[in-house]
């Protein structure tokens, strides 16, 4: 009966580690609901000025993350992805989520602060994108400010000219969030690493 619990475990601990996940990653508790094996987030963007970079930064989580989590385009969807403000402070956006059943998000709001992104960006298209993509991670269950030294769109002393989309890092969080592990999917795009 011993040798049978040393064996499992030692199987338990050698899956443990074949199986690669961001180690520091950090996670809200919450997430979409799973519908099957794609989750649908509708998102409207909205119109107006940034309103290109913000339709890239979905379009860049779709692109890596899209066969299981996936935001879709509509208009009428009352998960509003950005209102721009002018507001007061030295925050750059915000992401405002509603959740039911304490850990599934039902709807979404994301804030940009126009002044302040006027103000500190070197490229505003950049900015925004990160920034976005940044509003978008929460969206998905991300947590701020993991402790890794890996590049990620998570954190607040990113290089927000630099790092506009999410980076691998990002993408095997988001995996983690919604139960996919990279053995999982077949995944032969590139992506793309600062």
């Amino acid at each position: 009966m011993r040798k049978k619990i040393c064996v499992l475990f030692s199987i338990a601990l050698i899956l443990l580690l074949l199986i690669p996940m961001p180690a520091n990653a950090r996670f809200l508790g919450h997430s979409w609901p799973r519908s099957g094996s794609l989750t649908r987030i509708p998102i409207n963007v909205g119109a107006g000025i940034w309103e290109g970079n913000m339709h890239s930064s979905v379009n860049s989580w779709n692109t890596h993350v899209g066969h299981f989590v996936r935001f879709e385009h509509s208009v009428a969807s009352n998960n509003l992805a950005v209102k721009r403000l002018n507001m007061q402070g030295s925050w750059f956006g915000m992401a405002y989520m509603w959740v039911s059943g304490g850990s599934s998000i039902v709807q979404f709001e994301i804030v940009l602060n126009h002044d302040h992104i006027v103000a500190q960006a070197i490229n505003v298209n950049n900015y925004v994108r990160s920034i976005m993509a940044h509003e978008l991670g929460h969206i998905l269950g991300l947590a701020d400010n993991p402790s890794t030294t890996s590049n990620t769109i998570m954190s607040h002393t990113r290089q927000r000219n630099i790092i506009t989309i999410p980076q691998p890092f990002d993408i095997e969080s988001v995996r983690i969030v919604y139960g996919f592990m990279s053995r999982d999917i077949i995944n032969n795009e590139e992506e793309d690493e600062v």
